[in-house]
């Protein structure tokens, strides 16, 4: 059985997939860049929320050198009510998916997806 490993870019890594089963792939994210994970499988992190953009993509940092993008859909609007603020340490649930580009019907996207989020405390 073949597996890939795929490293996770800042937004996703196209792959023309039909017909393939990524269940067993190995998966690298840039907070967690030493560890294997898995698809559809729960992570849950304290980093720094840093902003949205786009109300899209959640900016995050989990130390000095290490950064990450992770797609929010609706919770970016949940961290609007929470009234997050650039600096403020946040616990994230999240987990590797994949979705199919609008425009490209070939091309299978993965990303990270923040799935919930609870403020810790205030930023500095």
């Amino acid at each position: 059985m073949k597996k890939a490993v795929i490293i996770l870019s800042v937004l996703a890594l196209s792959i023309n997939s039909y017909g393939q089963n990524w269940a067993d792939s190995i998966f690298y994210s840039s907070i967690r860049p030493n560890e294997e994970l898995k698809l559809n499988t729960l992570y849950t992190d304290t980093v720094e929320y840093r902003g949205d953009y786009e109300d899209l993509l959640m900016l995050i940092q989990k130390d000095a050198e290490t950064t990450g993008a992770f797609f929010c859909d609706g919770i970016c609007e949940i961290a609007s009510d929470l009234n997050l603020n650039p600096g403020d340490i946040v616990e994230i649930q999240w987990k590797i998916d994949s979705f199919r580009n609008e425009v490209d019907k070939e091309l299978l996207l993965f990303g990270e997806y923040v799935i919930e989020i609870t403020k810790i405390k205030d930023g500095i």
